[in-house]
Parts: C-alpha cells; structure tokens; sequence
C-alpha cells in the first residue's frame, strides 16, 4: 500500500514562466549581493577609511545599510523561490491518498 496514489486521470500542466525564473535565481542572487559589496568594496577602498577605522559611526552606518539591503533582497528571493516551487507542485501530477471511511457518515446525530 503506497502513500500517496497518482489519480488515473491525472494531466499534468505544461511548464510556464516558474521554470524560467527558478533557472536564474542564482545569477540574481549572484548580482543582487555582489552589487551592495562593490559599493560598500569602492566606499571603504577608492574614496579612503576615515583614521578611526571602523569606530566611525559613518562607515558603520554604511556596513550596517549595505547588510539590510543584502537581507532583504534574499528574503525577496527565498519568497520568489517558494513561489516557483509552489507552481510547479500545483502543475505537477494529481495524488490522492487513501479513502478513510467516516463511521457516522450513514448516521448524522
């Protein structure tokens, strides 16, 4: 006795746009952190640290902003992951599981 049985009439729904989103996921992932990191790379880098370092309230504000945003973007893409998954197990295949009979169904009180 299996869990799960595939429905005989059963169709599955062809492939749309979840596909093609869930294939570049990691290259926005990619872009949408690398992005934050450059800016945060040429702050720090190219424009110069002030002399306290990392004691200084601007440059810490400045780690702080550019954690948020990264953060934020990869809760917008655990959501649109979830989404996508979400989609193709609603195009998937159709289960059911077992009949369970209820034992008062003949006899409502």
């Amino acid at each position: 006795m299996r869990w799960l049985n595939r429905h005989p009439d059963s169709v599955r729904t062809p492939s749309g746009m979840e596909w093609v989103i869930w294939k570049k996921l990691p290259g926005f992932l990619v872009v949408g952190v690398a992005l934050p990191l450059l800016l945060l790379a040429y702050d720090h880098w190219w424009v110069g640290m002030p002399a306290n370092g990392a004691t200084d309230p601007d440059v810490l504000r400045q780690e702080f902003v550019a954690l948020g945003v990264i953060m934020v973007y990869w809760t917008l893409l655990l959501t649109v992951a979830i989404g996508c998954v979400v989609v193709m197990l609603m195009k998937g295949p159709h289960y059911t599981a077992d009949a369970y009979p209820v034992p008062h169904k003949d006899r409502p009180q």
